[in-house]
């Protein structure tokens, strides 16, 4: 089959992947919410190694043991990127960046769109228009600033 792209190949009777997690359903919730609770505790575990990364000696406490087999390989990708300076690795902190942007990004996928009678209506009478969009980088004086100088401008 030359010619015919990958998409064309594909069964008409599958669904995509954004139907198989529908809206306030159990399964979203479960998915949405453990995949959170799931980033929150690896966040707590992170910076439990980083507080003990201070003390040398915590390596070789046994119970401590699973918190750095669980971590290390995570930090280690970012240990690489060399962001030691002044004999201080920073490089936990795009670890943290990753952590938290992969956090507030699977939190918006179990958001729903505000509907549209949760909007706040104008008030009674009042004919909702459009603001002006000045194009001008000078900005025109309000008239009482013209009047109050004599009919100069001030600003």
């Amino acid at each position: 089959m030359v010619g015919r792209s990958a998409l064309s190949r594909v069964p008409l009777n599958r669904k995509p992947l954004a139907y198989a997690i529908p809206g306030n359903g159990l399964a979203e919730q479960a998915l949405v919410g453990g995949s959170l609770n799931f980033l929150t505790i690896f966040n707590y575990c992170v910076t439990a190694r980083v507080l003990l990364s201070w003390f040398p000696q915590a390596q070789g406490i046994a119970v401590l043991r699973p918190l750095f087999l669980l971590v290390d390989p995570y930090l280690n990708v970012f240990r690489g990127l060399g962001l030691s300076f002044a004999g201080i690795d920073f490089s936990v902190l795009p670890a943290f960046f990753l952590l938290s942007a992969s956090q507030n990004a699977l939190a918006s996928l179990g958001a729903d769109e505000v509907p549209s009678h949760f909007l706040p209506l104008p008030p009674h009478g009042v004919i909702p228009r459009p603001q002006p969009v000045r194009t001008s980088l000078n900005p025109v004086p309000p008239p009482f600033l013209i009047d109050v100088f004599g009919g100069r401008r001030v600003l």
